[in-house]
């Protein structure tokens, strides 16, 4: 758990310190003037902590059902209902604790248009253009659904850090930013930055390791 703080923490201190708000707009860079220039550190915060609070999750799941005999439905269930609760607290934390935006909707859905604005009567964007509840929930239960969170923390996974993985989780963040209403930008960062903690901080055994771990418990 403090290497996951450690790795979200030199994470997001480099995405700040390299972006300095001049590559992003919106939410991105929002976050990095507020924080180089000292005025606003409540986007900082919400980036860090919700990762912080996504990762954690994946990593206690991922343990807590390591070697269960869990079919692949039961598996993303467990999966979408945790990412869906990581979504309703990170959205309490915007709004309830932080009292911050994550950017312009117009800037960070990149003049793109999602399919659903809406799922029934619940809308997933307010009328100041933020994320609803429904669409924090929507995005990060999708998100954990879909991917296979348990082979980024699986301690037998081929490498330590998959740049691959990283790359098909910010995809699979994208094609349901483009389906569901939320904010692209952002999505895709959290997304990227949750992938290379939860794999970064997790543990994994090289393959030289693997047969005598593999040995010594089955003795």
């Amino acid at each position: 758990m403090i290497k996951a703080a450690i790795c979200t923490l030199v994470i997001v201190v480099g995405l700040v310190c390299f972006t300095d708000g001049s590559l992003f707009q919106g939410a991105m860079g929002d976050m990095s003037r507020g924080v180089m220039r000292g005025y606003n550190y409540a986007p900082f915060c919400l980036l860090t902590c919700g990762t912080l609070i996504a990762a954690w999750s994946v990593l206690a799941v991922a343990k807590l059902t390591e070697g269960k005999p869990y079919d692949q439905s039961t598996r993303r269930i467990i999966w979408l209902t945790t990412g869906a609760v990581v979504g309703a607290v990170i959205y309490l934390l915007q709004t309830e604790v932080l009292m911050t935006t994550i950017g312009s909707a117009k800037e960070d859905y990149l003049g793109l248009r999602p399919l659903f604005d809406a799922v029934g009567p619940n809308s997933l964007v307010l009328v100041n253009g933020q994320p609803s509840l429904f669409s924090y929930v929507i995005f990060f239960g999708v998100l954990f659904c879909f991917r296979r969170w348990w082979w980024h923390a699986d301690s037998f996974r081929p490498r330590k850090f998959r740049v691959l993985s990283v790359l098909i989780t910010v995809f699979t963040a994208y094609i349901i930013t483009a389906i569901w209403a939320f904010p692209m930008i952002p999505a895709m960062c959290w997304a990227a930055i949750i992938s290379s903690v939860v794999q970064l901080s997790a543990s994994w055994i090289p393959a030289e390791q693997r047969f005598i771990e593999m040995k010594g418990g089955a003795q």
